[in-house]
C-alpha cells in the first residue's frame, strides 16, 4: 500500500467521521470511526491537554484501521498526511517511489483486508511529542497485537512506526532495506 493511498484512506476516515470517543480511556474501545473534531484538535498548533492528545493519538491510530470497512462514496485527498516525512521517506524508497505499491499490507499483515472489521485500542501512552498505541485487529478468528507509534510534528500526530509479529519495527525494516525491494510497480 502506498503512502498516498493510506493518505487517501486517512481523507476518507476523516469525511465520514461521527464518534465520540469511548469515555472509559482504561477499557479497549471497540470504536470504529474517530471523532473529526478530535482529529481537528490534533492538528492545532497549541498543546492540547493529556487527556486531549490521548483522544487524539487514539482518533489517529483508529482512522487507519475504520477505512477498511467502508471506502465507498467519499472523495480522497492526497494532500492529507497520515507518516511523518521520515517514514514516508523511508516508505517510498523502500516501495519504489510514492507510485508503487506493495503486495501486502503490512497495518493488517494481509493482503486482502477482507473481513477485517477494524481495530479495537487497548493502550495509549504519550511522553511529550510520541505516543504509542497498542491494538488489536478485529478479524473473524483471530486478533492479531500491533504497536503504532505517532510523533507530533507540526501539531499533528503522525505515524512514525509499526511494530507486530513479523517486525518489531517497520521503519527500521524498511530504511535498512535495498530501495525498491518492498514494491510492486
Amino acid at each position: 500500500m502506498s503512502s498516498k493511498v493510506l493518505s487517501a484512506i486517512l481523507a476518507l476516515t476523516v469525511a465520514a467521521c461521527s464518534q465520540a470517543p469511548a469515555q472509559d480511556k482504561s477499557a479497549a474501545t471497540t470504536d470504529t470511526a474517530p471523532a473529526s473534531e478530535l482529529l481537528a484538535a490534533g492538528t492545532a498548533p497549541n498543546r492540547l491537554s493529556a487527556e486531549d492528545d490521548e483522544a487524539a493519538v487514539r482518533a489517529a491510530a483508529l482512522a487507519l484501521y475504520a477505512s477498511y470497512s467502508d471506502l465507498e462514496g467519499s472523495a480522497a485527498s492526497d494532500d492529507v498526511a497520515v507518516f511523518t516525512p521520515e517514514f514516508e521517506a523511508v516508505w517510498d524508497r523502500a516501495v519504489g517511489g510514492p507510485e508503487f505499491a506493495m503486495d501486502f499490507d503490512p497495518f493488517c499483515d494481509c493482503q486482502d483486508p477482507e473481513g477485517l472489521a477494524g481495530a479495537n485500542v487497548e493502550t495509549v501512552d504519550v511522553a511529550g511529542d510520541i505516543a504509542t498505541v497498542g491494538l488489536t485487529l478485529k478479524w473473524p478468528d483471530s486478533s492479531p497485537r500491533k504497536q503504532l507509534t505517532f510523533k507530533r510534528v507540526g501539531g499533528k500526530w503522525l505515524l512514525d512506526d509499526l511494530s507486530s509479529g513479523e517486525w518489531t519495527s517497520l521503519h527500521r525494516a524498511m530504511a535498512e532495506a535495498e530501495p525498491g525491494s518492498w514494491g510492486i510497480g
